[in-house]
């Protein structure tokens, strides 16, 4: 299933210039569903919040999802009928991956604009330390050497 994104809107803002020990919690959610001629758009919102209110990172977006008409009207159904605004799980899992990898990469792009630290840990490499780890992992080691 090929799925694009685009973005309509995109906010950060940092409140403090000291910042303390932060706890981020990211998320996204699903906003609207309609049909498009070949398939669907969904609209969605991706914030990172930054705590104890520290900052965030909002984006605004759609995603395009190219479904059969059948598809399409199930997809609909299912999220005017549902308490909680689901979706087809196969179509779900598609926009939920596609959402999550564009915005975490533009949210680290964000967040170095705006001084905040970026909303997942970034990997450390600490050289010249033994510890208890496989020969693949020493051997990748000394590569970056």
């Amino acid at each position: 299933m090929n799925v694009t994104i685009s973005y309509k809107a995109i906010e950060a803002r940092k409140f403090i210039s000291n910042l303390p020990t932060t706890q981020i919690a990211t998320k996204s959610a699903l906003t609207s569903v309609t049909k498009t001629e070949n398939g669907l758009s969904v609209g969605f919102v991706f914030i990172s919040n930054y705590e104890p209110n520290i900052g965030f990172i909002r984006i605004e977006g759609e995603v395009y999802v190219p479904v059969s008409p059948e598809e399409s009207e199930k997809a609909i159904r299912q999220w005017v009928s549902s308490e909680n605004k689901g979706l087809p799980e196969n179509i779900a899992e598609s926009i939920h991956n596609t959402i999550i990898s564009n915005c975490m990469v533009e949210t680290v792009i964000i967040s170095r604009e705006v001084n905040l630290p970026p909303p997942f840990p970034v990997p450390h490499i600490q050289l010249g330390k033994e510890e208890a780890q496989s020969k693949e992992v020493n051997n990748t080691v000394r590569y970056i050497q």
